[in-house]
């Protein structure tokens, strides 16, 4: 089967065959939000895959701030599942590093008070000490390239 890299229609980026397999089906390195994860192509064309997961937890029914739709909250929410989610790729480097984000950013409008300030779009979160946790001492907002920059070096 030739996979495509960008199923254009529904916003998706397929990176290429993982060696795993899924029901006799190969798995994918697929994309949705920015966030890299595994699928089986067919449930991603046949509309079965609808997203990484961000989808359901954007649900504007399940959120009171309204802002489940906005960057900044892709953000905490990546932060936050990358640090206490095992099963997510980037693990090894964030939460399986012992790397936790602040208790009082368990909930979307703190962390949105304490950050607001200083985001701009296009924004994403850094942790100045890289070793330390997530937190308002410890957190800024850098374009994707700095971001990169930094994590080179």
């Amino acid at each position: 089967m030739n996979v495509p890299q960008y199923i254009e229609d529904i916003g998706w980026i397929v990176y290429g065959k993982t060696k795993k397999r899924k029901a006799r089906a190969a798995l994918y390195y697929c994309s949705y939000c920015g966030e890299t994860f595994i699928s089986r192509v067919d449930n991603i064309t046949s509309g079965n895959t609808k997203s990484c997961g961000c989808l359901q937890t954007l649900n504007p029914n399940r959120t009171t701030h309204g802002m489940s739709y906005t960057l900044m909250y892709s953000s905490w929410y990546h932060m936050k599942y990358r640090c206490s989610n095992v099963n997510h790729h980037a693990w090894h480097r964030y939460g399986g590093r012992g790397i936790t984000v602040d208790s009082t950013w368990n909930t979307f409008e703190v962390f949105y008070e304490d950050m607001k300030d200083s985001w701009f779009d296009g924004a994403s979160i850094d942790r100045i000490d890289n070793n330390g946790n997530y937190n308002k001492a410890n957190c800024q907002w850098l374009s994707r390239a700095d971001n990169s920059r930094k994590r080179d070096k």
